[in-house]
């Protein structure tokens, strides 16, 4: 199913005082803002995954219509069915634990089942995964949030869960808490690509070229 989308004005979470740096063209349903950023800024790389279709990347209108053509309906599917936050069970200490898996993390002042709840349906209304002080829907804090989501969620530290993300650029591992990702996505000598092994909390580090 795709992301759930009644509620929301997608073409208003982009705020009115943007006026670069985002995709600009009309999309029937509308699009939301964390998308025309990706479609339209330099920062998401959107032109290596137009060429890994063979593909150019512009912003010219023609651009999406020629991506979408390109992309196999078997990974239109695939993409569709992502799931935006992944928990399993794993045996610690005698104990089941939950291991949450979001990519950048959890608002620690809003409640943690709230915005899990929340992302298991891809609801991009749901006020709880946005930044309360923001006035429009903007960003997902669990996808692209930086400060605000790196610390552990309290609910979580009492329920002794695992909560890890990438995203960050960096590792770090305090208690339960764990950043995978010290590459960002580019490994290299000194910054190298990672795997976490649970309930061990061992890291698997290779940065060969």
């Amino acid at each position: 199913p795709a992301a759930e989308t009644v509620g929301i004005d997608l073409d208003g979470t982009r705020p009115a005082e943007y006026k670069l740096g985002y995709w600009p063209h009309p999309v029937p349903g509308g699009m939301h803002y964390q998308g025309r950023r990706w479609g339209g800024s330099a920062v998401y790389d959107a032109d290596a995954t137009f060429r890994s279709y063979g593909q150019e990347f512009g912003m010219v209108e023609a651009d999406r219509k020629n991506l979408i053509d390109a992309v196999p309906e078997a990974h239109k599917a695939f993409l569709a069915e992502l799931e935006w936050a992944v928990e399993v069970p794993v045996g610690h200490d005698g104990e089941e634990r939950r291991v949450v898996c979001v990519h950048a993390g959890l608002l620690p002042d809003r409640p943690a089942e709230a915005q899990l709840d929340a992302l298991r349906r891809r609801d991009l209304a749901a006020d709880v995964l946005y930044d309360s002080h923001k006035k429009v829907k903007e960003r997902i804090a669990a996808m692209v949030g930086r400060r605000n989501v790196l610390p552990m969620h309290p609910e979580l530290r009492l329920e002794k869960c695992f909560l890890v993300s990438g995203h960050h650029g960096c590792f770090e591992m305090r208690g339960n808490r764990i950043v995978l990702d010290e590459s960002g996505g580019y490994p290299r000598k000194g910054r190298a690509l990672q795997a976490l092994i649970l309930p061990e909390k061992s890291v698997i580090a290779h940065d060969e070229q």
